[in-house]
């Protein structure tokens, strides 16, 4: 078997791809996708990036997505045709409607097709359990309205090959849960809340619950979501959970389950070609934007965290998604780094690179340019 790991260069946003051929007794190739998205008004270049990623007939087992942020699943639509499984972090299904209608609403189409399939899928039985959800410690199955829930650091055994490894971790997402409906609850009763659902001629609400579960009608959704003051309230009750949406991440382990196998792991550079890296540590670590915490990933992932070597850097290399004063370096890594070279937002942190090459860490820059691209092919050592 081997494989190939692709950086993509989308820009202000991430895509990450693992492509696995074999040979029994004829080539056969499987893919997974990590995000699929970038940040608004950059799809029209960032598209053609995702379309070019894969061919004609290929499938894409599973496609992770790390959150619901625009620029982490704003491209997914043009892989959709070609996915078997979506798995997400947990989240409720008024939740996917609510985000499917801001999009509709926005005139994103491309988000706005995502959420819908994914609501399409959950509603359809023959289709049900291709969409996975990943609940945290807090939560076990049956308390959730979704059907297809395994819990987090579940191994997820690719069919393909049994040593390797798929392991996703939910950040957090019950408290997540009862903070919204802290925040709802606080929002049916101010004046301008009822006012407008009184002049729209629906019925106000009691509890939160009541309007969480009237936003699982897509219908109701799409009245409330086209009042001005009804959808900043209820933006505003999302975006102002702690970590907002950042805080309900999904990471992923991809890599060897056990040492018995040993892998080769080379890795392409733009100014090199292929380099020998080694026969351990062919892991990597996918953050989408969560908060960097080297000490909690490695103890979530203590049974594998040896095979570790390359840790997709959280956040686009936010300062505040990794504080260089409390999260210690154990040992030397390739940090790949997702952003846009016209963002806004300072990214990628010069004081985390800093830090990360104090640390005699690899750092590979991914923008929107095409020779950022960053490849690594993986292969097991006989």
């Amino acid at each position: 078997m081997k494989i190939v790991r692709t950086f993509h260069p989308v820009g202000q946003g991430a895509f990450y791809s693992e492509r696995f051929q074999l040979w029994k007794p004829k080539i056969e190739t499987h893919n997974i996708v990590y995000d699929c998205g970038v940040c608004y008004k950059k799809e029209k270049q960032a598209v053609h990036v995702v379309n070019q990623a894969f061919a004609g007939k290929d499938e894409i087992d599973y496609l992770f997505i790390s959150h619901l942020d625009y620029d982490h699943v704003s491209l997914a639509y043009a892989i959709l045709p070609r996915v078997k499984n979506i798995v997400l972090p947990l989240v409720s299904k008024e939740e996917l409607i609510i985000e499917m209608m801001f999009y509709v609403v926005s005139e994103e189409s491309g988000a706005a097709s995502f959420f819908s399939e994914i609501i399409n899928r959950i509603e359809d039985g023959n289709r049900r359990n291709t969409v996975i959800f990943v609940g945290d410690v807090e939560v076990a199955p049956n308390e959730s309205d979704n059907t297809n829930v395994v819990m987090s650091g579940t191994e997820i055994v690719p069919q393909w090959d049994y040593d390797w490894v798929l392991i996703p971790h939910n950040v957090k997402y019950h408290s997540r849960r009862q903070e919204l409906t802290d925040e709802l609850g606080k929002l049916i009763h101010q004046k301008e809340f009822v006012e407008e659902i009184v002049g729209q001629g629906l019925k106000t609400f009691k509890t939160a619950d009541e309007l969480l579960s009237k936003l699982n009608e897509r219908d109701f959704a799409g009245k409330v979501l086209v009042m001005p003051n009804l959808k900043k309230a209820i933006k505003s009750a999302y975006t102002s959970i702690e970590g907002g949406t950042n805080e309900n991440s999904l990471l992923l382990y991809s890599g060897p389950k056990s040492g018995e196998t040993k892998y080769m792991l080379e890795y392409c550079m733009p100014e090199r070609p292929w380099c020998y890296s080694g026969i351990s540590q062919a892991a990597c670590l996918y953050t989408g934007d969560s908060t960097c915490d080297m000490a909690d990933w490695k103890k979530k992932y203590s049974a594998v965290w040896d095979h570790v070597g390359t840790i997709q850097l959280p956040h686009h290399g936010s300062v505040e998604s990794f504080d260089v004063d409390s999260y210690p370096i154990d040992r030397q890594y390739i940090f790949p780094v997702s952003f846009g070279t016209y963002n806004t937002y300072g990214h990628p942190s010069g004081r985390v690179l800093a830090y990360l090459m104090m640390c005699d860490c690899c750092i590979q820059m991914v923008t929107e340019m095409a020779n950022s691209r960053y490849m690594q092919r993986i292969a097991k050592w006989r």
